[in-house]
């Protein structure tokens, strides 16, 4: 009996895309991580209590969820002008533009509707320390990568 032989490229094709999803993996269990720190942060500057906890998470993942498609979309019109700008019409840029700033705009009136729900079920005061929680939050993670980093300052920052 003849043994077959698997072709050599094969043999590449399944070992990058075996490389590929261990770095997938990777990603999501980072994003994982960060979403449990985030979770864990958020709930003790607010100092939720179980019931509140219970009926803000909801509300806040959804609110997250729609906040990152916006900010997901308005990164694709950013790479796609990036790519595509020197053979793209004026007209194409200026809704590209458009398109970009309304972007804002939209995430604006997503904040100003989470608000009010949220409104509904915390505290005012609450509401507005989960504000500041989240770019104390955002400063607290780019500390940390910094000293991972071996506290130096990455390019493009200044002082």
């Amino acid at each position: 009996m003849k043994r077959k032989r698997i072709p050599f490229t094969f043999l590449v094709i399944v070992f990058f895309l075996f490389i590929r999803c261990i770095g997938t993996l990777a990603q999501d269990e980072q994003y994982e991580k960060y979403k449990s720190i985030k979770i864990a942060y958020i709930t003790e500057q607010l100092s939720l209590t179980p019931s509140e906890a219970e009926i803000f998470w909801p509300i806040y993942n959804d609110f997250e969820n729609k906040r990152n498609k916006i900010r997901d979309d308005r990164r694709k019109l950013a790479e796609n002008f990036r790519k595509n700008s020197e053979t793209m019409s004026e007209s194409e840029v200026s809704k590209v533009l458009d398109d970009y700033i309304s972007s804002f705009k939209t995430e604006n009136e997503l904040l100003i509707q989470y608000n009010d729900k949220l409104k509904e079920v915390l505290s005012p005061s609450k509401v507005m320390k989960l504000h500041l929680a989240e770019i104390q939050f955002r400063h607290h993670l780019i500390e940390k990568i910094r000293e991972q980093r071996g506290g130096g300052r990455g390019p493009g920052d200044y002082k």
